[in-house]
Protein backbone atom coordinates (compact mmCIF):
# COMPACT_ATOMS: atom_id res chain seq x y z
CA UNK A 1 0.00 0.00 0.00
CA UNK A 2 1.37 3.75 -0.77
CA UNK A 3 2.23 5.84 1.27
CA UNK A 4 2.20 9.54 -0.24
CA UNK A 5 2.98 11.29 3.02
CA UNK A 6 6.20 8.94 3.56
CA UNK A 7 6.99 9.65 -0.17
CA UNK A 8 6.56 13.64 0.59
CA UNK A 9 8.81 13.48 3.28
CA UNK A 10 11.42 11.30 1.88
CA UNK A 11 11.28 13.75 -1.65
CA UNK A 12 11.82 16.69 0.63
CA UNK A 13 14.43 15.78 2.74
CA UNK A 14 16.48 14.84 -0.69
CA UNK A 15 16.08 18.00 -1.91
CA UNK A 16 17.18 19.78 1.65
CA UNK A 17 20.03 17.68 2.02
CA UNK A 18 22.59 15.19 -0.65
CA UNK A 19 22.19 12.00 0.54
CA UNK A 20 20.43 12.13 3.90
CA UNK A 21 20.37 8.23 3.65
CA UNK A 22 24.00 8.62 4.46
CA UNK A 23 23.70 11.11 7.25
CA UNK A 24 22.49 11.09 11.04
CA UNK A 25 20.14 12.61 12.48
CA UNK A 26 19.41 13.98 15.98
CA UNK A 27 15.45 14.07 15.97
CA UNK A 28 14.17 16.90 19.19
CA UNK A 29 11.19 14.82 19.95
CA UNK A 30 8.50 15.89 22.68
CA UNK A 31 6.41 13.69 22.02
CA UNK A 32 3.61 15.99 20.80
CA UNK A 33 1.78 14.90 17.39
CA UNK A 34 4.11 16.72 15.33
CA UNK A 35 7.76 15.21 16.56
CA UNK A 36 5.81 11.63 17.21
CA UNK A 37 4.91 11.92 13.26
CA UNK A 38 8.45 12.89 12.41
CA UNK A 39 10.03 10.22 13.97
CA UNK A 40 7.48 7.28 12.85
CA UNK A 41 8.28 8.66 9.14
CA UNK A 42 12.60 8.86 9.89
CA UNK A 43 11.56 5.18 11.15
CA UNK A 44 9.77 4.27 8.04
CA UNK A 45 12.39 5.54 5.33
CA UNK A 46 15.20 3.76 7.46
CA UNK A 47 17.31 6.84 8.18
CA UNK A 48 19.63 6.53 10.51
CA UNK A 49 18.61 8.57 14.01
CA UNK A 50 18.81 8.95 17.63
CA UNK A 51 15.96 10.51 19.54
CA UNK A 52 16.60 13.46 22.04
CA UNK A 53 13.95 14.91 24.88
CA UNK A 54 13.89 17.94 26.89
CA UNK A 55 11.65 17.84 30.33
CA UNK A 56 12.01 21.77 31.32
CA UNK A 57 10.23 21.05 34.47
CA UNK A 58 7.23 24.11 33.94
CA UNK A 59 4.37 21.46 34.27
CA UNK A 60 5.21 19.10 37.20
CA UNK A 61 3.95 15.82 36.63
CA UNK A 62 2.72 16.59 33.16
CA UNK A 63 6.46 16.93 31.78
CA UNK A 64 7.46 14.10 33.29
CA UNK A 65 4.49 11.93 31.79
CA UNK A 66 5.54 12.82 28.87
CA UNK A 67 9.27 12.16 29.26
CA UNK A 68 8.13 8.71 30.43
CA UNK A 69 6.03 8.32 27.66
CA UNK A 70 8.82 9.39 25.21
CA UNK A 71 10.96 6.83 26.66
CA UNK A 72 8.92 4.01 26.70
CA UNK A 73 8.06 4.41 22.97
CA UNK A 74 11.37 4.54 21.86
CA UNK A 75 12.69 1.86 23.82
CA UNK A 76 9.48 0.02 21.93
CA UNK A 77 10.61 0.77 18.82
CA UNK A 78 14.77 0.19 19.39
CA UNK A 79 15.53 3.80 18.97
CA UNK A 80 18.30 5.50 21.31
CA UNK A 81 16.76 8.55 23.02
CA UNK A 82 18.87 11.01 24.92
CA UNK A 83 16.70 12.67 27.69
CA UNK A 84 17.94 16.04 30.20
CA UNK A 85 16.04 18.14 32.93
CA UNK A 86 16.81 21.42 32.90
CA UNK A 87 15.43 24.25 35.84
CA UNK A 88 14.22 26.24 33.60
CA UNK A 89 12.97 28.64 35.49
CA UNK A 90 16.26 29.18 37.58
CA UNK A 91 17.90 29.40 34.32
CA UNK A 92 15.78 31.97 33.20
CA UNK A 93 16.30 34.12 36.45
CA UNK A 94 19.98 33.99 36.19
CA UNK A 95 20.43 35.03 32.73
CA UNK A 96 17.31 37.80 32.93
CA UNK A 97 15.37 35.83 29.91
CA UNK A 98 12.08 35.25 29.42
CA UNK A 99 11.11 31.58 30.42
CA UNK A 100 10.62 30.90 26.66
CA UNK A 101 13.63 31.75 25.77
CA UNK A 102 15.34 30.02 28.66
CA UNK A 103 14.18 26.95 27.11
CA UNK A 104 14.98 27.83 23.94
CA UNK A 105 18.67 28.55 24.54
CA UNK A 106 19.06 25.31 27.03
CA UNK A 107 17.14 23.34 24.16
CA UNK A 108 19.36 23.89 21.28
CA UNK A 109 22.87 24.35 23.27
CA UNK A 110 22.37 20.98 24.45
CA UNK A 111 21.22 19.48 21.12
CA UNK A 112 24.26 20.71 19.84
CA UNK A 113 25.99 19.33 22.17
CA UNK A 114 24.59 16.05 21.82
CA UNK A 115 24.75 16.08 17.79
CA UNK A 116 28.78 16.52 18.19
CA UNK A 117 29.19 13.98 21.11
CA UNK A 118 26.68 11.16 18.57
CA UNK A 119 28.78 12.33 16.54
CA UNK A 120 25.18 13.27 14.21
CA UNK A 121 25.17 15.75 11.05
CA UNK A 122 22.02 17.29 11.40
CA UNK A 123 19.49 17.96 14.31
CA UNK A 124 15.97 17.65 12.90
CA UNK A 125 12.91 19.60 14.61
CA UNK A 126 9.21 19.06 13.73
CA UNK A 127 8.75 22.36 12.37
CA UNK A 128 5.61 22.79 9.82
CA UNK A 129 4.07 24.50 7.26
CA UNK A 130 1.47 26.10 10.21
CA UNK A 131 4.07 27.08 11.91
CA UNK A 132 5.59 28.97 8.93
CA UNK A 133 2.47 30.75 8.63
CA UNK A 134 2.22 31.65 12.32
CA UNK A 135 5.53 33.38 12.25
CA UNK A 136 4.49 35.22 9.01
CA UNK A 137 1.49 36.66 10.78
CA UNK A 138 3.63 37.51 13.96
CA UNK A 139 5.96 38.95 11.86
CA UNK A 140 3.52 41.21 9.68
CA UNK A 141 1.80 42.17 12.88
CA UNK A 142 4.98 42.82 14.64
CA UNK A 143 6.22 45.23 11.78
CA UNK A 144 8.60 43.38 9.35
CA UNK A 145 9.93 44.49 6.07
CA UNK A 146 9.50 41.97 3.23
CA UNK A 147 12.69 40.11 4.80
CA UNK A 148 10.23 38.65 7.11
CA UNK A 149 7.76 37.37 4.93
CA UNK A 150 10.04 34.67 4.06
CA UNK A 151 8.37 32.58 6.51
CA UNK A 152 10.80 29.68 8.63
CA UNK A 153 13.73 28.39 6.64
CA UNK A 154 13.88 24.45 5.86
CA UNK A 155 17.68 24.36 6.40
CA UNK A 156 19.46 26.90 8.51
CA UNK A 157 23.13 25.59 9.21
CA UNK A 158 22.92 21.66 10.82
CA UNK A 159 18.88 22.24 11.68
CA UNK A 160 17.11 20.81 9.29
CA UNK A 161 13.00 21.28 9.33
CA UNK A 162 11.84 18.31 7.23
CA UNK A 163 8.13 18.62 8.16
CA UNK A 164 7.88 22.05 6.06
CA UNK A 165 6.29 20.66 2.97
CA UNK A 166 3.24 19.28 5.13
CA UNK A 167 0.37 20.57 7.30
CA UNK A 168 -1.40 20.48 11.25
CA UNK A 169 -4.06 18.54 9.78
CA UNK A 170 -2.25 16.04 7.47
CA UNK A 171 0.07 15.18 10.14
CA UNK A 172 -2.80 14.23 12.70
CA UNK A 173 -4.46 12.26 9.56
CA UNK A 174 -0.97 10.29 9.03
CA UNK A 175 -1.17 9.76 12.93
CA UNK A 176 -4.63 8.82 12.89
CA UNK A 177 -4.17 6.15 9.91
CA UNK A 178 -0.70 4.92 11.45
CA UNK A 179 -1.91 4.53 15.03
CA UNK A 180 0.43 6.90 16.80
CA UNK A 181 0.44 8.04 20.25
CA UNK A 182 1.40 11.09 21.57
CA UNK A 183 1.22 13.51 24.20
CA UNK A 184 -0.80 16.81 24.72
CA UNK A 185 0.73 20.00 26.15
CA UNK A 186 -1.89 21.69 28.07
CA UNK A 187 0.17 24.89 27.73
CA UNK A 188 -0.49 24.76 24.03
CA UNK A 189 -4.55 24.99 24.67
CA UNK A 190 -4.40 28.46 26.51
CA UNK A 191 -4.34 31.89 24.71
CA UNK A 192 -2.15 33.95 26.58
CA UNK A 193 0.81 33.48 23.93
CA UNK A 194 0.60 35.32 20.41
CA UNK A 195 1.41 32.26 18.62
CA UNK A 196 -1.53 29.82 20.52
CA UNK A 197 -4.27 32.74 20.09
CA UNK A 198 -3.34 32.71 16.22
CA UNK A 199 -3.41 28.73 16.18
CA UNK A 200 -6.68 28.60 18.21
CA UNK A 201 -8.73 31.21 17.54
CA UNK A 202 -7.23 33.66 14.32
CA UNK A 203 -5.72 31.59 11.84
CA UNK A 204 -9.25 29.34 12.68
CA UNK A 205 -11.30 31.89 12.04
CA UNK A 206 -9.35 33.18 8.79
CA UNK A 207 -9.67 29.07 7.08
CA UNK A 208 -13.84 29.36 7.99
CA UNK A 209 -14.00 32.52 6.33
CA UNK A 210 -11.33 32.09 3.43
CA UNK A 211 -11.52 27.80 3.11
CA UNK A 212 -8.90 28.11 -0.04
CA UNK A 213 -6.32 30.17 1.78
CA UNK A 214 -4.92 26.03 3.28
CA UNK A 215 -4.33 25.26 0.13
CA UNK A 216 -2.62 28.06 -1.62
CA UNK A 217 -0.20 29.16 1.64
CA UNK A 218 2.38 26.53 0.40
CA UNK A 219 2.69 28.59 -2.84
CA UNK A 220 2.08 31.82 -1.34
CA UNK A 221 4.62 31.28 0.55
CA UNK A 222 7.17 30.22 -1.51
CA UNK A 223 5.85 33.59 -3.76
CA UNK A 224 6.83 35.37 -0.93
CA UNK A 225 10.46 34.24 -0.16
CA UNK A 226 11.13 34.48 -3.50
CA UNK A 227 10.68 37.96 -4.15
CA UNK A 228 12.11 39.18 -0.90
CA UNK A 229 15.01 37.33 -1.63
CA UNK A 230 15.08 39.67 -5.65
CA UNK A 231 13.88 42.61 -2.99
CA UNK A 232 16.87 42.33 -1.34
CA UNK A 233 19.71 41.47 -4.35
CA UNK A 234 17.75 44.92 -5.90
CA UNK A 235 18.56 47.12 -3.38
CA UNK A 236 22.27 45.94 -3.41
CA UNK A 237 22.61 46.39 -7.23
CA UNK A 238 21.14 50.01 -6.72
CA UNK A 239 23.37 51.33 -3.96
CA UNK A 240 26.56 49.78 -5.75
CA UNK A 241 25.11 51.21 -9.11
CA UNK A 242 24.45 54.38 -7.75
CA UNK A 243 26.72 55.64 -4.70
CA UNK A 244 30.04 56.66 -5.75
CA UNK A 245 32.65 58.56 -3.37
CA UNK A 246 33.26 61.65 -3.95
CA UNK A 247 35.38 62.70 -1.10
CA UNK A 248 33.56 62.88 1.93
CA UNK A 249 30.08 62.82 0.19
CA UNK A 250 28.47 60.41 -1.41
CA UNK A 251 27.51 60.97 -4.94
CA UNK A 252 24.34 58.85 -5.51
CA UNK A 253 23.19 59.00 -9.22
CA UNK A 254 19.64 59.91 -9.54
CA UNK A 255 19.23 58.44 -13.62
CA UNK A 256 16.07 56.25 -14.51
CA UNK A 257 14.55 56.93 -10.53
CA UNK A 258 11.02 56.59 -11.47
CA UNK A 259 8.48 59.66 -10.33
CA UNK A 260 5.95 59.59 -7.47
CA UNK A 261 5.62 56.37 -5.00
CA UNK A 262 8.07 54.25 -6.74
CA UNK A 263 11.12 57.03 -6.61
CA UNK A 264 10.44 58.01 -3.16
CA UNK A 265 10.58 53.97 -1.71
CA UNK A 266 13.86 53.00 -3.83
CA UNK A 267 15.29 56.02 -2.21
CA UNK A 268 14.40 54.97 1.41
CA UNK A 269 15.64 52.31 0.99
CA UNK A 270 18.87 53.46 0.15
CA UNK A 271 18.73 56.28 2.56
CA UNK A 272 16.74 55.33 5.56
CA UNK A 273 20.24 53.82 7.12
CA UNK A 274 21.28 57.70 7.04
CA UNK A 275 18.53 58.18 9.14
CA UNK A 276 15.57 59.63 6.48
CA UNK A 277 12.51 58.80 6.81
CA UNK A 278 9.61 57.97 3.69
CA UNK A 279 7.84 61.74 4.23
CA UNK A 280 11.10 62.79 3.27
CA UNK A 281 12.12 60.74 0.30
CA UNK A 282 8.79 61.43 -1.43
CA UNK A 283 9.52 65.30 -1.14
CA UNK A 284 13.46 64.31 -2.60
CA UNK A 285 11.62 62.47 -5.10
CA UNK A 286 9.61 65.37 -6.10
CA UNK A 287 12.53 67.68 -6.05
CA UNK A 288 13.75 65.78 -8.43
CA UNK A 289 11.00 65.67 -10.79
CA UNK A 290 11.38 69.67 -10.70
CA UNK A 291 15.17 69.88 -11.19
CA UNK A 292 15.20 72.24 -7.74
CA UNK A 293 18.19 72.82 -5.81
CA UNK A 294 16.93 71.74 -2.09
CA UNK A 295 18.59 70.35 0.94
CA UNK A 296 17.25 67.64 3.56
CA UNK A 297 18.59 66.67 7.06
CA UNK A 298 18.64 63.55 9.46
CA UNK A 299 20.14 64.15 12.56
CA UNK A 300 23.60 63.24 10.92
CA UNK A 301 23.23 64.08 7.31
CA UNK A 302 22.83 66.21 4.91
CA UNK A 303 21.01 65.74 1.51
CA UNK A 304 21.39 68.06 -1.81
CA UNK A 305 19.80 67.64 -5.14
CA UNK A 306 22.10 68.40 -7.85
CA UNK A 307 21.61 68.00 -11.18
CA UNK A 308 21.85 64.10 -12.17
CA UNK A 309 23.13 63.62 -8.74
CA UNK A 310 21.88 63.29 -4.73
CA UNK A 311 24.89 64.69 -2.59
CA UNK A 312 25.18 62.81 0.70
CA UNK A 313 27.43 63.73 3.39
CA UNK A 314 27.35 63.65 7.32
CA UNK A 315 27.49 66.23 9.35
CA UNK A 316 27.62 64.45 13.16
CA UNK A 317 31.32 64.33 13.20
CA UNK A 318 32.05 68.36 13.79
CA UNK A 319 28.41 68.47 15.64
CA UNK A 320 29.49 65.20 18.07
CA UNK A 321 32.96 64.62 17.59
CA UNK A 322 32.04 60.46 17.60
CA UNK A 323 30.83 59.12 14.16
CA UNK A 324 31.74 55.46 13.17
CA UNK A 325 29.95 52.86 10.42
CA UNK A 326 29.69 49.40 11.87
CA UNK A 327 29.45 47.08 9.07
CA UNK A 328 27.91 43.45 9.31
CA UNK A 329 31.77 42.31 9.13
CA UNK A 330 33.49 44.65 11.75
CA UNK A 331 35.23 43.14 14.14
CA UNK A 332 36.84 45.93 16.13
CA UNK A 333 36.59 49.72 16.59
CA UNK A 334 38.40 52.25 18.79
CA UNK A 335 36.31 55.25 19.76
CA UNK A 336 38.02 57.46 21.82
CA UNK A 337 39.29 55.75 25.25
CA UNK A 338 36.90 52.50 24.57
CA UNK A 339 36.99 49.22 22.48
CA UNK A 340 34.09 47.98 20.44
CA UNK A 341 33.97 44.15 19.55
CA UNK A 342 31.49 42.50 16.89
CA UNK A 343 30.68 39.20 16.34
CA UNK A 344 27.91 37.16 14.60
CA UNK A 345 26.83 34.09 16.35
CA UNK A 346 24.80 31.58 14.55
CA UNK A 347 21.81 30.71 16.81
CA UNK A 348 23.01 27.13 16.56
CA UNK A 349 26.46 28.05 18.23
CA UNK A 350 24.93 30.13 20.82
CA UNK A 351 25.82 29.23 24.02
CA UNK A 352 24.40 32.43 26.64
CA UNK A 353 24.51 35.57 27.92
CA UNK A 354 26.98 37.45 29.64
CA UNK A 355 26.19 38.95 32.86
CA UNK A 356 26.65 42.47 33.01
CA UNK A 357 25.58 45.99 30.29
CA UNK A 358 29.30 45.68 28.91
CA UNK A 359 28.13 43.40 26.41
CA UNK A 360 24.86 43.86 24.30
CA UNK A 361 22.62 41.09 21.79
CA UNK A 362 20.62 41.64 19.08
CA UNK A 363 18.77 40.06 16.25
CA UNK A 364 21.08 40.64 12.88
CA UNK A 365 17.80 40.14 10.66
CA UNK A 366 16.21 43.47 12.49
CA UNK A 367 19.23 45.63 11.95
CA UNK A 368 19.84 48.28 8.95
CA UNK A 369 23.74 48.43 8.47
CA UNK A 370 25.85 50.22 8.34
CA UNK A 371 25.36 50.47 12.45
CA UNK A 372 26.56 54.20 13.59
CA UNK A 373 28.36 55.04 16.48
CA UNK A 374 28.60 58.85 17.70
CA UNK A 375 28.04 60.55 20.78
CA UNK A 376 25.27 61.67 22.82
CA UNK A 377 22.59 64.47 21.42
CA UNK A 378 20.26 65.93 23.55
CA UNK A 379 17.12 64.53 21.98
CA UNK A 380 18.09 60.73 22.36
CA UNK A 381 15.86 58.14 23.52
CA UNK A 382 15.62 54.41 23.62
CA UNK A 383 13.12 51.95 24.54
CA UNK A 384 15.20 50.10 27.13
CA UNK A 385 14.70 46.11 26.99
CA UNK A 386 12.74 44.38 29.52
CA UNK A 387 10.25 48.40 29.80
CA UNK A 388 7.43 49.68 28.10
CA UNK A 389 8.03 53.13 26.37
CA UNK A 390 10.54 55.36 25.45
CA UNK A 391 13.33 56.75 27.94
CA UNK A 392 15.33 60.16 27.32
CA UNK A 393 18.80 59.50 27.69
CA UNK A 394 19.90 62.40 29.82
CA UNK A 395 17.07 61.53 32.46
CA UNK A 396 19.14 57.94 32.63
CA UNK A 397 22.28 59.43 32.40
CA UNK A 398 20.80 61.46 35.52
CA UNK A 399 19.86 58.11 37.13
CA UNK A 400 23.02 56.64 36.71
CA UNK A 401 24.86 59.99 38.03
CA UNK A 402 27.24 60.38 34.97
CA UNK A 403 29.39 63.48 34.66
CA UNK A 404 29.50 65.73 31.55
CA UNK A 405 32.30 64.38 30.23
CA UNK A 406 31.44 60.47 30.80
CA UNK A 407 27.78 61.36 28.91
CA UNK A 408 29.68 63.02 26.38
CA UNK A 409 32.39 60.74 25.93
CA UNK A 410 30.05 57.59 25.60
CA UNK A 411 29.76 55.81 22.04
CA UNK A 412 26.10 55.08 21.51
CA UNK A 413 25.35 52.19 18.90
CA UNK A 414 22.55 53.44 16.47
CA UNK A 415 20.64 51.73 14.32
CA UNK A 416 19.57 54.64 11.47
CA UNK A 417 18.60 57.07 14.12
CA UNK A 418 17.45 54.98 16.75
CA UNK A 419 20.06 54.63 20.16
CA UNK A 420 19.86 50.39 20.06
CA UNK A 421 22.46 50.39 23.01
CA UNK A 422 23.79 52.27 25.28
CA UNK A 423 27.42 51.07 27.09
CA UNK A 424 27.53 49.44 30.19
CA UNK A 425 23.61 51.02 31.00
CA UNK A 426 21.28 49.80 28.32
CA UNK A 427 20.27 48.10 25.21
CA UNK A 428 16.94 48.65 23.36
CA UNK A 429 14.24 46.35 23.38
CA UNK A 430 13.41 46.87 19.59
CA UNK A 431 16.09 44.75 18.28
CA UNK A 432 16.18 41.89 20.91
CA UNK A 433 17.09 38.45 20.43
CA UNK A 434 13.53 36.21 20.86
CA UNK A 435 12.44 32.60 19.84
CA UNK A 436 12.33 33.73 15.83
CA UNK A 437 16.08 34.65 16.23
CA UNK A 438 18.70 33.27 13.48
CA UNK A 439 21.55 35.21 13.91
CA UNK A 440 22.78 37.33 16.53
CA UNK A 441 25.00 40.43 16.49
CA UNK A 442 27.35 40.81 19.62
CA UNK A 443 28.81 44.10 20.72
CA UNK A 444 30.76 44.29 24.37
CA UNK A 445 32.62 47.67 25.44
CA UNK A 446 36.20 47.61 27.19
CA UNK A 447 37.98 50.55 27.99
CA UNK A 448 42.04 50.66 26.13
CA UNK A 449 44.45 49.90 28.75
Amino acid sequence: MSNPMLQAFKDFLKNLIEEPENKVFLLAVSGGPDSMAMTHLFLKAGLKFSVAHCNFGLRGAESDREEVFVKEWMQQHGIKVYTRKFNTRAFAEEKGLSVQLAARELRYSWFEELRQNIPADFIATAHHLDDSRETLIINILRGTGIAGLAGIPALTGNIVRPLLFTTRNKIEEYLEINNIPFVTDSSNLHTDYLRNQLRLEIIPALLKAWPGWDTSFPDTLARLSFAANIFQQKIKEEKEKRFRRSGPAWHIITDEIQPGEAGAQLLYELLKIYGFNLDQTREIALALTKNSGRTFFSNTHRISTERGFLELIEISPKDSGLFIEVEPDTSEVLAGRYILRFNRIDIKDFRGFSPGNQTAWFDFHKLNFPLILRNWRPSDRIQPLGMEGWQKLSDLFIQYKLSKAQKESLPLLCCGEEVIWIPGLRSSGRFKVDSHTRLIFKAEISEEK
